[in-house]
């Protein structure tokens, strides 16, 4: 599969990181949800195992660790591919799935969708700028 690097906006391969991740980043979010809910005490003064477990399923996760690499704020950016998904067409949806899920080249995913190559274009220039706005938005990217 081979798509554009933009060298101007070095965020879209975090943003491309978490979405190809998506699965593997709910994993590792629940997995440390688990172990923190299997403390009587959570550092807070509670020494309630239920209270602990309520406590630390409230509050955000700070980071998850995936390859070596830590990811601040994971179940926020799990939020912006949430609402990617959410706020796309259909056709939209099915890009998203090529490239993030299936991981297809840009013309197995266009065809696919039954669209032309320009078509197929201006859909991922829109599912980009989709993706930078939520990102903005959450307060996971900085653009300027």
């Amino acid at each position: 599969m081979k798509y554009k690097k933009k060298t101007d906006r070095p965020y879209l391969a975090k943003i491309d990181f978490v979405f190809f991740n998506r699965q593997r980043i709910k994993k590792a979010v629940q997995e440390v949800r688990e172990d923190k809910g299997k403390k009587n005490y959570n550092g807070s003064g509670v020494s309630d195992p239920v209270a602990a477990v309520v406590l630390n399923n409230l509050s955000p996760l700070m980071f998850v660790y995936l390859d070596g690499w830590r990811l601040e704020n994971p179940e926020t950016w799990l939020n912006l591919v949430d609402l990617v998904y959410k706020h796309v067409s259909d056709t939209g949806k099915s890009l998203l799935d090529s490239r993030y899920v299936r991981r297809e080249s840009s013309v197995a995913s266009y065809t696919r969708a039954n669209i032309s190559q320009s078509t197929f274009s201006r859909m991922w220039k829109k599912i980009e700028h989709l993706q930078e706005l939520y990102a903005v938005q959450l307060g996971l990217i900085r653009v300027l």
